[in-house]
């Protein structure tokens, strides 16, 4: 049937091309826009952080190495009488099988990142090599007080096995590597994850995962008598900042407002009639 005023379905028209026209511009411009690039390893803070985490790291190996081995007349001198009352109840705990279980977990949390943010795939490149940062970090820091020579836990022990109570590290206690290297790894997917989408039930899923692993694993060195309390709290504190302050260097938003300005997109101009 004929509309009896032709004027307005052409004007009608021409409305609704220049809407579907500005509604196709927009789809592009949002799809391919830079800003939608949320992370990126960049000459800004990467020209100092890169050199940073290579020396740490490097000198993190070293102080690895060091072995410093209790004797059984050392181990006899032993007093848990000495150790802070809040530290003092890990001196009773030991366990093999939560000491491999702790391993095992470890691996499997530093692991779920690297599959977790193939989500992001336009950014997953630079992605990979800011966890790695983080991880490098997270191994490493840990070893610089591990010289300090606090004993663990388990030498304190006579039930534990004389070969556990003078191993190679038994005085590199503090503190923690595996609470260090397990909430680094939750914090940063969660701190990730949470700029790509904000607020969204699995963002708020990974915060809650990712800090509880931290917190299970670090019960489980507790538990094997690895490790005091106080070693796994500090670890957790440390990791912590590491996962959170990783990626917020890398942001591309703080990076573009101390490098290059990139271009803004053309302004397209639709002239609707009324």
């Amino acid at each position: 049937m004929l509309t009896p005023y032709p004027h307005i379905a052409t004007k009608n028209l021409r409305n609704l091309r220049s809407a579907l026209l500005l509604s196709l511009y927009c789809l592009l411009t949002t799809q391919y826009s830079p800003a939608q690039q949320r992370f990126e390893l960049s000459s800004s803070p990467d020209s100092w952080l890169v050199p940073l985490t290579i020396g740490i790291s490097a000198t993190g190996y070293l102080l690895h190495t060091d072995e410093t081995r209790l004797s059984r007349e050392d181990l006899a001198a032993l007093d848990r009488n000495a150790i802070p009352a809040f530290d003092r109840p890990a001196a009773y705990f030991w366990s093999k099988d939560i000491k491999l279980a702790s391993d095992i977990t470890l691996g499997l949390v530093v692991a779920a990142p690297v599959f977790i943010l193939t989500e992001f795939s336009a950014d997953y490149g630079d992605l990979v090599g800011m966890y790695a940062m983080t991880m490098a970090l997270a191994t490493s820091v840990p070893q610089y007080t591990k010289s300090l020579g606090r004993i663990r836990p388990l030498a304190y022990n006579e039930e534990a096995p004389d070969e556990e109570r003078t191993r190679w590290d038994i005085t590199r206690s503090f503190f923690s590597g595996h609470a260090t290297m397990s909430t680094a790894a939750g914090v940063f997917v969660a701190t990730v994850y949470e700029c790509y989408r904000p607020g969204s039930s699995t963002a708020k899923a990974l915060w809650i995962g990712g800090v509880g692993m931290g917190l299970t694993i670090s019960t489980m060195r507790i538990l094997s008598g690895m490790h005091f309390p106080s070693d796994v709290a500090v670890g957790m504190l440390v990791g912590a900042a590491i996962g959170y302050a990783v990626p917020q260097l890398h942001k591309r938003e703080r990076n573009s407002l101390i490098g290059p300005q990139s271009a803004p997109p053309p302004i397209v101009v639709f002239r609707i009639p009324l």
